[in-house]
């Protein structure tokens, strides 16, 4: 890091307060001119020293590679050394000054033992090599015009910062001064001598524009976000705002499926600071909001997306299924459909396939929430085929997702496995994070169903690790559930306890409705284990109370309460549960009749799943030998 450089985002910060969980002995080392303010770090200053003894050595190799004629003896040649401090750049350009014909006490005189401490040692050695006769004006434009970029560049860019004919002849008198460094196929400037020269440029905007048109030839199918935003640097200081504008636009959708959400949201930030305003601006804010589990404030985003002042019809109808995304995820479920349906709607008003097929997708989540699996697999389907047809490969995997999710629940676990691996692939293809975090998961909970606890562990830690990387909460908070059910299954009650609890907090931070019924449930399930029936009762009720409220069906809370029953007796849990039903929150109670799990109707008419299969309650058992026995 240096003063000079500008981090584009928050992701420094965001790397310490990653690493302190996971490297809490490890030391770091910054480079930089300013201190550090980190926060979460104890930051110890360090002097960096220069190469002290080994400085006279350097400077020989140096002589000797770029400046053979240069004739010193070691006495004049360590005093050079010592008065810089034997720092390698202000050794390399003291003896290009010597190469110039300077004498060696000329320079300590002139240029270091200088009274006038307020320029840096460097600026001042570079503005003599700069300014003296040696240097062609030539070699001090295409210097100038090369400081434009920040970072590593290709021959072929000096063609777009220089009209000179002899620029690569002047390209290589750069590099023998070791002003211009060649690093392989790529070409760069010591950072210092870069600032040097970037101020010192007069047509900054221009080079800039020149810069953001040699950048964009190299741009290739799959999103280098590196790239993208070099580009965004030079178009935003050429003032050239509506290619901005366009590469936003067009690149912000690959930003966030990388998984660079900070940096598409840095870039949206300095683009209103220009005062570009754009309705897919807050489309894109409402996306990383919900990734980062600001729920609440993804709502906000997307409702200002579609009703921005002369919106597009395309971005207002996204925004408007994305704005029913969001209600479905904190349980509105039956709302989220309307809005579904209008947002299906709007698309094909439009003809925008890949909202038609996207709002599909979600009619068939609720459809899949309320227990229809056979109506959400018809969705489901629906959607793939318009999602093959356009070519769309992120829908057409998330599609796959959701087939298996129906198949898993239908019992069909080899046939769920394979559109989870079908659909892993294709995300692996376009690098698409949050969704391979998904895939792992799913492929773990087949595991888990299959029996192969160890597989279906290492896959959830697989899951959790990426989703802590790219900060998705909710997507968290499902890893820590899922390896709490393992846990369960492993018979280590306290620890799964503890992994529900982490999740269920998380879930209580976002809003996750869902979510925090499906915590509940588990931690219900664990305190039946432990015999802690007051407890598991209060789980169970609050996890089916927000179940019927939310208009969703989950079967298993069902069994599991039948299950509950049957171990203590009708008597004892009508009793023990109508105590329970009284230190429910006000805002449930009318959402659960205890009575509906004593009575003969519904133990006799529950769901009769596959009688081999592991039951979903969690026992680990065969359901004909656990939840199964209840049945009459």
């Amino acid at each position: 890091m240096d003063n000079f450089q500008e981090v584009m985002d928050d992701s420094f910060k965001k790397y310490f307060t990653f690493s302190e969980r996971r490297l809490r002995n490890a030391k770091y080392v910054l480079i930089a001119r300013e201190h550090p303010s980190l926060g979460m770090v104890h930051v110890v200053p360090l002097t960096l020293e220069g190469l002290k003894n080994d400085s006279i050595e350097y400077a020989k190799k140096v002589i000797n590679a770029y400046y053979p004629d240069v004739v010193i003896d070691d006495v004049k040649l360590e005093n050079v050394c010592e008065a810089v401090g034997g720092h390698p750049l202000a050794i390399d350009l003291a003896i290009q000054l010597i190469h110039y014909g300077e004498a060696p006490h000329e320079i300590v005189r002139r240029f270091i033992d200088f009274k006038d401490k307020s320029e840096e040692l460097s600026h001042r050695l570079l503005d003599e090599i700069f300014n003296h006769p040696k240097s062609t004006k030539e070699e001090r434009e295409l210097l100038l015009n090369f400081s434009i970029f920040r970072a590593k560049v290709e021959k072929a860019a000096f063609d777009y910062i220089s009209d000179d004919p002899n620029k690569i002849n002047i390209l290589h008198k750069l590099m023998d001064k070791q002003m211009i460094n060649h690093y392989g196929d790529l070409y760069g400037s010591h950072p210092l001598v870069r600032v040097f020269c970037y101020h010192r440029l007069e047509d900054k905007k221009g080079l800039h524009m020149k810069a953001s048109t040699y950048l964009k030839t190299r741009r290739k199918e799959k999103l280098d976000p590196l790239l993208e935003e070099e580009i965004f640097y030079h178009l935003l200081n050429s003032d050239l705002l509506q290619e901005l504008i366009e590469t936003i636009s067009e690149k912000g959708g690959e930003f966030i499926a990388s998984g660079y959400t900070n940096t598409l949201k840095e870039m949206m930030d300095k683009a209103r600071e220009k005062g570009i305003e754009q309705a897919i601006f807050y489309l894109y804010y409402g996306d990383i909001a919900e990734i980062k589990g600001a729920w609440n404030d993804a709502l906000k985003y997307f409702e200002r997306s579609y009703s921005f002042p002369a919106v597009d019809k395309k971005t207002s109808a996204i925004a408007y299924i994305k704005y029913g995304e969001m209600l479905y995820r904190k349980g509105a479920v039956k709302e989220s459909l309307n809005y579904f349906e209008e947002g299906c709607e709007r698309c094909k008003r439009i003809k925008y396939q890949k909202g038609i097929a996207g709002s599909t997708n979600n009619i068939g989540s609720v459809l899949e929430a309320k227990g229809d699996l056979d109506g959400a697999l018809k969705k489901y389907h629906e959607s793939l085929k318009i999602r093959a047809e356009i070519g769309d490969k992120p829908g057409i995997a998330a599609s796959l997702n959701n087939i298996g999710l129906v198949l898993h629940k239908q019992d069909d676990l080899d046939g769920a496995l394979k559109k989870y691996h079908e659909s892993l692939e294709i995300k692996e293809e376009i690098g698409y994070k949050s969704g391979i975090a998904l895939s792992l998961n799913n492929i773990g909970s087949v595991l888990l169903t299959k029996g192969d606890l160890d597989g279906a562990l290492k896959k959830y830690h697989e899951s959790l690790k990426m989703r802590e990387e790219i900060g998705g909460k909710s997507g968290i908070a499902v890893s820590l559930n899922n390896i709490g059910l393992v846990l369960h299954k492993q018979d280590d009650l306290d620890g799964a306890l503890k992994k529900y609890h982490e999740s269920l907090k998380i879930q209580k931070e976002i809003g996750d409705k869902l979510g925090i019924a499906a915590s509940l449930h588990n931690i219900g399930t664990v305190y039946f284990d432990h015999e802690d029936y007051n407890l598991a009762l209060f789980n169970l009720f609050k996890s089916k109370a927000l179940q019927n409220q939310m208009g969703i069906k989950k079967q298993e809370t069902i069994d599991c309460l039948s299950k509950v029953c049957k171990k203590m007796g009708r008597s004892r849990f009508e009793a023990i549960g109508n105590e329970v039903f009284d230190t429910l929150p006000d805002e449930l109670k009318p959402f659960i009749n205890t009575n509906e799990f004593i009575e003969d109707k519904t133990i006799r008419t529950i769901h009769k799943p596959n009688r081999n299969a592991p039951c979903s309650c969690g026992s680990g058992k065969k359901y004909k030998k656990c939840c199964g026995l209840s049945q009459t």
